[in-house]
């Protein structure tokens, strides 16, 4: 597939036409480190920061709401036990595997 920064993109696109877009996945690991947290072995890309901060500021300019998980599933491995965690918490053995019940939750409000 494409790289995730292609997709990224996009989102300076939508921030214009949207009050709310939710990133999951490796977009949002790759928006997680680029803001300082420690995603461990998950898909990210590298080399996003210049194009995570425009979108940041043009998020704040066009007074679009950018949500991110706060809390995910995390393992050492794809084939591992998954184990809930808050975003913060995310050791450099792990990767995250899927969104946690709490940003589940926060999306489900967003969505009413």
């Amino acid at each position: 597939g494409s790289k995730i920064s292609t997709k990224i993109k996009i989102i300076n696109n939508l921030i214009k036409k949207f009050n709310n877009i939710i990133i999951v996945g490796g977009m949002a690991n790759t928006m997680l480190k680029h803001s300082g947290i420690n995603v461990g072995k998950s898909i990210c890309e590298n080399e996003c920061g210049s194009l995570i901060k425009e979108i940041i500021e043009n998020s704040k300019k066009y007074n679009c709401e950018i949500t991110t998980p706060k809390d995910v599933i995390v393992s050492e491995s794809l084939n591992g036990k998954g184990v809930e965690k808050n975003i913060n918490e995310i050791e450099e053995n792990e990767m995250i595997l899927d969104i946690g019940p709490k940003t589940i939750s926060n999306i489900k409000k967003k969505n009413k």
